[in-house]
This record gives C-alpha cells, structure tokens and sequence, in this order.
C-alpha cells in the first residue's frame, strides 16, 4: 500500500497534465531549490477595465542565492513585475502578474519562471471571471 501511495504522490505532476503540455499546478508546489506558495491564483470576480494583480510568492530552500532570470506572460494582456536582486538562502521573492481586464468573461493567464540554478521553468497560473 506505502508504494502504491508513493507512486501516485510521484505521478501526480505528470497525471494534473492540462492543455496539451502545460501542468495545472498546486498548493505548495516545491522544486530542487524553491517553494512556491502558491502556483495557481483563482482571482474570483474581477472588475471590468480594472486591472486584476496576482501574487505569487516563493522561499528559497537551496544554500545558494537563486535570481529570477525570465519572466514570460503568456499573452500581451498580463503584465510582470518581479524580485530582480537575488534572493539569499531562506529569502523570499515574489512574481506580480497584472491582467489588463479590458473584456468581460472568464480568463486563465499563465506566466512561466526561469530561476537561476534551476533547469525547468515553472508555469504560474492566474484565472478569475471580468464582470
């Protein structure tokens, strides 16, 4: 049974597989070196032509300062701003995502992270409803 659980606790990022090729993500999604907070933000109901702001915070876990090297929206409608000094062993940074919420209806953006030391970028994932 303990290798039936790990094997799916192994599995699971392979199996939340969205899109073709590109992860839904979870609470608590942690790398070699970095722990996200959180790696999917459901903004809920935004306001028409309000701009809608996700947080994404990360610790650094490995015993090396990590830099954000790029940060890639997935379309020309969200706007990054991120931590751009490195961030110390134990330090936290974060990743901004600013969706422009100029039409009305659902929206998933997703904006991918490379880091510094790490081979695979991660994909962060903002979604909500424009009313």
């Amino acid at each position: 049974m303990k290798k039936l659980i790990l094997m799916l606790m192994l599995a699971s990022p392979v199996f939340g597989q969205a899109d073709g090729n590109q992860f839904e993500t979870s609470e608590l999604y942690a790398t070699s070196a970095i722990q996200w907070e959180n790696t999917n933000i459901d903004l809920g109901k935004v306001k028409h032509q309000v701009p809608a702001v996700a947080t994404f915070r990360f610790v650094n876990n490995s015993k090396q300062a990590v830099m954000i090297t790029q940060v890639q929206p997935s379309c020309g409608c969200t706007a990054t701003d991120y931590t751009q000094k490195p961030i110390p062993s134990g330090g936290t940074g974060t990743v901004n995502a600013t969706f422009n919420a100029a039409t009305t209806g659902a929206f998933r953006k997703q904006v991918t992270v490379s880091l510094s030391g790490q081979e695979t970028p991660i994909v962060l994932v903002l979604s909500g409803i424009v009313e």
